[in-house]
């Protein structure tokens, strides 16, 4: 449900990776670029000629599966250099994306449940530096000094509350107290403060705290308090059900678009339930640029480092020189980039309701393109028809080898994480009439079909995952390759 944004410092969405849903996005491979320029802006005709023929080239080989469906915005300061929507809001009724069509913004959403924390520390209502059982007594003492700020800034160790979820929990509705009864009794992953994992169980307590220190549901209190003051007109917490303009997500299954996967957004909660507009979060941007809002000083902690390339709700960095604060969101359905650089009042939005095409390698693409630099068009691999024969020989149980699991917790990956994905089984699968796949099922992973690219080599595009295996003359395979982003991980074929 709440995918996560593509690898930083850390590896922290291979779980999503390998099959589970989230509210943030699997690992894609960045958009290369050619550099042009020397980092100042460009004008619309230059981003036009540039970006264009990269969101374009997706799904020039695989078709509407791959290609973009959503609506890209480039904007500085009160000039829109570039706006443009591809495919369609509503497949059913035809509609073209634009700036103002509602779509779910993912783990993008944080950035608005870290403002309300700030608001309310300006209110003297929270500190930052206060531990949860402050607020909430009843918190287990497991977790009961990690502070606001370990919450906001996913230092706190809390273990993803995703992991517990099977398939059918996330169309159910469920109260803040059911969410937190999924995690909150159990082991950290760390003590608090010592180490970084992105944790969407963080944004859940916060949504909590929010609810208990203000007597007021979280999206009440999201409208009257954020959004509203900051003139977001179209910006919600939950699905937008009544809104115009609103876009529905599609999943690909076999080369088409079907409909996403459901889920109610009361799973996602404060970590990821906001549906939002291009036009609102550039509002958004130049809000975050003056004190409509929050203070100077409660701007610059938002976007301050915390720890390994994160804020509070925001990822920091630098784009050729300048400072960027970014954050990406991935939700059944719907794949989210935004990304800004205030020194230079430019903003980024790139949505996709085509939940397989990440809004944040667009994103990226886009802002290296108003920079100056020329993004590299996207060179699709054909897919191939199953080679049965061969798959009967890749089917079986694979074991993840030492060297691989030293690798994988070196680049931060936990402990807990590894465990699912320590086993997988390769199988095929013939069923339901759909043409026949090699599947991936990790021992703690939702089972998944297989792109073919040859006998040997397998992907799960949508993720950026590519399985390579080790096809001796005769027999059995002995080993399978799993890549994704900087991780290799290799399994050895069970006897």
């Amino acid at each position: 449900m709440l995918t996560e944004p593509a690898v930083r410092a850390t590896v922290a969405a291979l779980v999503v990776a390998l099959g589970a849903l989230a509210c943030g996005g699997g690992v894609p491979p960045a958009a290369t670029t050619t550099s042009t320029g020397d980092g100042a802006v460009v004008d619309a005709a230059a981003l036009d000629a540039a970006l264009t023929p990269y969101l374009e080239s997706y799904g020039q080989v695989r078709g509407e599966a791959a290609a973009l469906s959503g609506y890209v915005l480039v904007r500085k300061g009160d000039r829109t250099l570039y706006g443009r929507g591809f495919g369609r809001s509503d497949r059913a009724r035809g509609e073209l994306p634009g700036p103002d069509t509602s779509f779910r913004i993912g783990s993008t959403s944080k950035q608005f449940t870290a403002a309300a924390i700030l608001v309310l520390v300006q209110d003297g209502v929270l500190e930052l530096e206060a531990p949860v059982s402050r607020y909430l007594p009843e918190y287990p003492a497991v977790g009961a000094d990690i502070t606001l700020l370990q919450l906001l800034s996913h230092t706190g160790g809390l273990p993803e509350y995703l992991q517990a979820f099977a398939p059918e929990d996330f169309a159910r509705p469920h109260t803040t107290a059911e969410l937190l009864a999924t995690f909150w009794e159990l082991p950290l992953d760390f003590a608090p403060g010592t180490a970084w994992s992105y944790s969407n169980s963080g944004y859940l307590v916060l949504g909590a705290i929010i609810e208990r220190v203000t007597g007021t549901p979280y999206a009440e209190v999201m409208r009257t308090r954020v959004f509203t003051p900051a003139g977001l007109t179209d910006t919600t917490v939950g699905d937008a059900e009544a809104a115009l303009d609103r876009a529905i997500g599609y999943r690909p299954v076999d080369g088409a678009l079907v409909p996403a996967l459901p889920i109610d957004m009361s799973v996602p909660f404060a970590a990821g339930a906001v549906r939002s507009t291009a036009n609102d979060l550039a509002r958004w941007h130049h809000v975050l640029q003056t004190d409509v809002l929050l203070s100077a000083a409660s701007r610059q902690r938002l976007t301050t480092e915390v720890r390994d390339g994160y804020a509070l709700g925001w990822f920091v960095g630098t784009t050729k020189g300048h400072a960027t604060v970014d954050h990406g969101g991935n939700i059944p359905g719907f794949n989210t980039g935004y990304a800004r650089i205030p020194e230079l009042d430019l903003v980024v939005v790139a949505w996709s309701n085509n939940e397989a095409v990440s809004g944040e390698v667009i994103a990226d693409a886009a802002l290296a393109a108003a920079l100056g630099e020329t993004p590299t068009p996207v060179v699709e691999r054909a897919v191939v028809a199953l080679d049965l024969a061969a798959a009967a020989r890749l089917a079986g149980t694979y074991v993840l080898d030492e060297a691989s699991r030293a690798a994988a917790t070196k680049l931060g990956v936990s402990a807990e994480t590894i465990t699912t994905i320590e086993r997988i089984v390769f199988a095929i699968d013939d069923a339901d009439g759909a043409p026949p796949a090699l599947t991936m099922k990790p021992i703690g992973q939702d089972l998944v079909r297989l792109a073919a690219l040859n006998a040997t080599t397998y992907e799960l595009d949508e993720m950026g995952v590519e399985v390579r295996f080790e096809l001796p003359a005769d027999g059995a395979a002995t080993a399978a390759t799993v890549l994704q982003g900087p991780l290799t991980l290799r399994y050895q074929r069970q006897p």
